[in-house]
């Protein structure tokens, strides 16, 4: 499922040597979805793109090459970990790590194995505690250390694997159990400054289904997210209604302050098939896929 479009939006450039580079430093990509136009599939587009980042894509463009990872050891381990520039780190709020587990290995990761190599980890914001209640700015709080303690293990470790991507899946969840708007923004500025230490990545999901009512709080953190990213995201569902052949439509938009020749904003139809998303230009779906 590499996404070219996405891709281009932020500066990751294919080279001859059949190695991705970044061109740009886009650091925060703010994807925002609805009810009726989720965007688990930019999520998951995310995770595996990082993970592979050393992977070229297909000629197609919608899927991924897979990638051996038999038979971890700890000699094997620190091999992948060599081999690719990223780690992923996911902080998971509104979807189990069980369940990106197994829609990553339909994808062709395995995450146990790349948990072992030092390339996947994750942090469960609603983790079980034994007071059987979660005091939500505190766990945010805590999350925020345990984001910086992983961010300088990282920089001290033995590999060369320096560039970090932090996946925050999803804010708006932390918001409706209560967390300021204050805090999330406070955690969003620390996660941004631990990814930029690397060159790396934060991507934050945000659902903004009630934006056009009166909660106040929400449309006050969406406007903000939008002023700070570098690129926005954003799925909706179809104007005229949903169809069998599109799910919905994706707007890629980057930052005015983003290097380059100005703000870019390209709206394409997508349709999700299995592990596979395919992107085009409106009106030109091509039912044969």
């Amino acid at each position: 499922m590499f996404l070219p479009q996405l891709d281009s939006a932020l500066g990751w450039i294919d080279t001859a040597a059949g190695k991705t580079e970044r061109r740009d430093a886009r650091h925060l990509v703010l994807v925002t979805d609805t009810l009726y136009a989720d965007a688990a599939f930019l999520v998951h587009h995310f995770i595996s793109r990082c993970l592979r980042i050393d992977t070229p894509p297909s000629s197609s463009g919608t899927s991924f090459r897979p990638v051996s990872r038999k038979d971890v050891t700890a000699k094997a381990s620190k091999k992948i970990l060599s081999e690719n520039s990223w780690s992923v780190l996911v902080v998971a709020t509104s979807r189990t790590i069980s369940a990106i587990d197994v829609i990553q290995r339909r994808m062709g990761s395995n995450l146990n194995q790349l948990r072992d190599a030092g390339s996947f980890s994750e942090l469960d914001l609603f983790e079980q505690n034994d007071a059987g209640w979660i005091d939500i700015e505190s766990r945010i709080d805590d999350l925020s250390l345990k984001i910086s303690e992983h961010a300088e293990k990282r920089k001290n470790g033995d590999s060369t694997n320096g560039r970090l991507c932090i996946i925050v899946d999803d804010l708006s969840a932390m918001l409706f159990s209560g967390a300021s708007v204050s805090a999330l923004l406070r955690f969003v500025i620390h996660s941004k400054r631990m990814v930029d230490q690397s060159d790396g990545l934060l991507v934050l999901r945000l659902h903004t289904d009630d934006t056009s009512t009166a909660d106040l709080e929400l449309i006050a953190l969406s406007q903000m997210l939008k002023h700070m990213s570098d690129v926005h995201l954003e799925t909706l569902e179809l104007k005229t209604g949903s169809t069998q052949d599109v799910h919905g439509e994706v707007s890629v938009k980057t930052g005015s302050k983003v290097a380059g020749p100005g703000p870019v904003h390209q709206t394409f139809h997508y349709r999700i098939q299995d592990t596979k998303v395919h992107f085009f230009p409106r009106g030109y779906a091509d039912v044969r896929q």
